[in-house]
């Protein structure tokens, strides 16, 4: 086949020299003999009026190419032909995130450490390193994995933790008690949930402020907690009611000696404990009529410390 030359539109008027005029068509190139070699021309669509028969009746094999009247008409001008789509690259299927498989987590150490002494990425299960990404002059570190990852774990990055040594076990509530006399005596009675109400909040100071009593140090707390620890409206006959502990060395003859009651070390539960075994530990143990006041309190004796609930 004859070689082929690529003929602009500034060659058009040379083109209508030799072969008279063109027509407007819809196709997009034209091939046309000229001086023995093929001309293409993308004019967009303009067909010369007369033809040749110089690439012989088959057109020359050329495939893009069918007989007309006038010659070989070459390009896309019979819509029965049409190129090939290029044919897609498939999509893979192992996408973290994707068609049910589970996404990449990010792993802060030492949270739940499958890795260790590292950050990691969690994918369903599979640990693996971080992934490094720059973006605008910012390199961040994400788990944006577009498969799933082999499991591999990073090398260890982060300094091992060290155990914290656990905390002494709380002394339990238990103690000697010193039950306040019946009626007769100075005591009043008191409501039991007021009182346990009001060793809630008392404890919760303590544990809260640290407070710590000792042979060495406070005997009480401080006057800071007066209002915490004598309330009215609690008990009989308008008697205050007065709940407070103290440190006291007849209290180590009791259970749980110790050398200092750390209130954070033991806790509100306990704290509580201790108090409320003076309440419910002490008469009256029953209140058939539904009285509100019906308890008359005392002392528990433990942990060096006298633990009072008191109404006068």
């Amino acid at each position: 086949m004859a070689p082929f030359i690529i003929l602009s539109a500034s060659l058009l008027p040379l083109l209508a020299i030799f072969h008279g005029s063109f027509a407007s068509h819809d196709y997009a190139a034209q091939r046309i003999p000229l001086g023995g070699a093929l001309f293409q021309l993308e004019a967009r669509g303009l067909l010369p009026r007369q033809g040749s028969d110089d690439l012989g009746s088959d057109c020359g094999g050329d495939p893009s190419c069918s007989t007309t009247d006038w010659g070989c008409q070459c390009g896309f001008a019979d819509d029965s032909w049409i190129p090939p789509s290029p044919t897609p690259t498939p999509l893979p299927t192992n996408v973290p995130g994707l068609n049910g498989i589970p996404g990449c987590a990010y792993v802060i150490y030492p949270d739940g450490q499958a890795c260790v002494d590292a950050d990691y990425c969690n994918c369903g299960g599979t640990p693996a390193p971080l992934l490094t990404e720059t973006i605008d002059d910012t390199t961040t570190q994400n788990c944006n994995y577009k498969t799933v990852p082999t499991s591999e774990c990073p090398k260890p990055t982060k300094a091992p933790v060290t155990p914290k040594a656990p905390n002494p076990e709380p002394p339990k509530p238990e103690g000697t008690l010193r039950c306040n006399p019946r009626p007769g005596g100075t005591f009043k009675k008191f409501s039991q949930l007021k009182a346990k109400d009001q060793i809630q909040k008392i404890c919760q100071a303590y544990v809260d402020d640290g407070v710590v009593l000792s042979e060495d140090g406070d005997h009480l707390p401080s006057a800071k907690y007066a209002d915490l620890e004598q309330i009215t409206g609690a008990s009989e006959d308008d008697s205050d009611l007065v709940i407070n502990p103290n440190w006291a060395k007849r209290g180590c003859d009791g259970v749980n000696k110790t050398t200092a009651m750390d209130f954070k070390a033991v806790g509100v539960e306990n704290c509580q404990g201790y108090f409320m075994r003076a309440v419910d530990g002490c008469g009256e143990f029953e209140n058939p009529n539904g009285d509100e006041y019906w308890k008359w309190g005392g002392q528990n004796r433990a942990a060096c410390v006298f633990w009072n609930v008191n109404a006068q």
